[in-house]
């Protein structure tokens, strides 16, 4: 591929995100936002396809439209009258979060080296055990944060030396919400604390001791552990008022007063009905002005063909230990933005942590007429390789593809999240891994795919590579001990 070949770019006028969208439509939450170009409505061929039963809709009012492809199975989930794929204009009345205001309203005030405890104490004060690495702790950010809004919780987290306000963009705007060693010490000092695991049944554990105590998921902490009132939560409901209501109405012998939220919290009910605040809360102005940037010089260089397609492939450690996605899940990805867009001509935008193989893997997809990898260099037409201290970050490759109108996502909350945030509205989609039947029934991805995020899953496979150049890659390399694991969990 010439220097010139990788100049490839995005389509232009993209808007960088200044706010979040009011829902009119709940069940469309993931699917609102701005537009960035002119809106195309979707081909009513793009559904012909597809079978649906009007009549069997779920308790958010969606309903299945579902095909099989030569053996593969696809659908996503749609309100009748509603289309998931269609840009949607933000009109002016509608409310603009403000992030600063939202910090604002959860933080409770407190600095240790000022004063021995605080001026005031609110009612009620959640925390968070963290687990994992960051795309695990997006989805505890992003709980926590929905849970203490529908409780009229205050938000007192502890720092992590690792994924924090300094080093960590998505969590740049949390640092009143952050309390240090001293202040967290103070905090752990105090009475009535109990805890509250992300499981069904929702149970209540009072009289906790310790906080921050790392233990196996489901285990009881706590003197007393008390079921909450209600019926089970269901899916597409609001989990943030479920366990919100479990923690401010569940009768127990002292009032909670601080709350240690535990666990995953990887399901889209505990944060989807809040979406508009996590996506203030999680967006970077700067990186994603600096991705922006980067873009439209991309785009200026060397304009795309018919239309834009994000597609993320994890390879890296995942190519080793068989958890790498077949290219048959890429292939029907690209063939439904085709479709959606009505269009053979796709300019297709690689993202990876192995660019090179993945280069040559998105050279073997018919459906990309042209493929651009997304070097680590702002001008890889100058340089392709060596950027002379201008590297492109990680951080901002995420926020290049939250400004995509179109993304094929790995097995990976890295993309995942940044589909998530997008401040368009994308064609989304995702895989749904239906082999190996272990890791299927345990449901290790099943937070891809959710109704309610109204994104086209794909029926996937992991661990047999049918790509020629990931086999080459194996069979050149068979160790893969050395690869450099994600920081992004699964």
């Amino acid at each position: 591929m010439s220097p010139q070949g990788v100049a490839r770019a995005l389509v232009g006028g993209l808007l960088l995100f200044s706010g979040d969208c009011h829902v009119e439509d709940e069940v469309s939450l993931l699917q609102s936002s701005v537009q960035t170009e002119p809106t195309t409505t979707t081909p009513s061929s793009f559904y012909a396809p597809f079978t649906v039963n009007n009549s069997s809709a779920n308790a958010a009012g969606l309903v299945e439209w579902k095909m099989n492809d030569d053996g593969v199975g696809i659908n996503f989930w749609k309100k009748a009258g509603w289309s998931p794929f269609g840009s949607k204009a933000r009109t002016e009345a509608e409310v603009k979060l403000d992030a600063s205001a939202i910090v604002r309203s959860l933080s409770w005030d407190f600095n240790a080296s000022r004063t021995s405890q605080p001026k005031t104490q609110p009612e009620l004060a959640l925390t968070i055990q963290g687990r994992a690495r960051l795309g695990n702790r997006l989805f505890q950010w992003a709980a926590l944060v929905s849970i203490a809004k529908e409780a009229g919780a205050k938000v007192a987290s502890p720092y992590n030396p690792k994924f924090n306000p300094e080093s960590t963009p998505q969590l740049s705007k949390m640092n009143p919400l952050i309390w240090h060693d001293k202040e967290f010490e103070w905090l752990g000092k105090q009475k009535n604390k109990c805890h509250i695991w992300d499981r069904i049944p929702v149970k209540l554990d009072w009289n906790m001791e310790n906080l921050s105590n790392f233990t196996l998921g489901g285990i009881p902490k706590g003197e007393l552990q008390v079921q909450a009132d209600g019926p089970p939560p269901e899916r597409t409901q609001n989990w943030a008022k479920t366990w919100a209501d479990a923690i401010t109405k569940t009768v127990t012998p002292t009032k909670c007063k601080i709350v240690e939220l535990d666990g995953y919290w990887q399901s889209a009910e505990y944060f989807v009905h809040h979406l508009d605040m996590i996506r203030s809360l999680l967006w970077h102005e700067e990186s994603a002005a600096q991705a922006k940037e980067i873009m439209d010089g991309w785009f200026k260089h060397d304009p795309p063909v018919g239309s834009v397609v994000g597609v993320h492939l994890r390879l890296g450690d995942y190519v080793g230990a068989g958890r790498n996605l077949n290219m048959s899940y890429y292939r029907e990805g690209l063939k439904m933005v085709q479709r959606s867009k009505n269009t053979q001509q796709l300019t297709c935008m690689i993202f990876s942590d192995d660019i090179k193989l993945a280069e040559q893997v998105g050279n073997e997809w018919e459906a990309c007429t042209k493929v651009v990898p997304v070097l680590k260099c702002p001008e890889p037409w100058v340089d392709k390789f060596r950027c002379k201290g201008k590297e492109i970050s990680d951080w901002v490759q995420f926020y290049m593809m939250s400004q995509l109108d179109n993304l094929i996502i790995a097995d990976s909350s890295y993309s995942f999240w940044s589909a998530v945030i997008a401040p368009n509205k994308p064609l989304v989609v995702v895989p749904r891994i239906t082999w190996p039947l272990g890791v299927a029934s345990r449901g290790d991805y099943a937070y891809l795919n959710n109704p309610l995020y109204g994104w086209v899953n794909i029926d996937a496979t992991l661990g047999a590579p049918d790509s020629k150049a990931v086999r080459e890659h194996l069979h050149l390399a068979a160790d893969r001990s050395k690869a450099r694991a994600s920081e992004w969990a699964a």
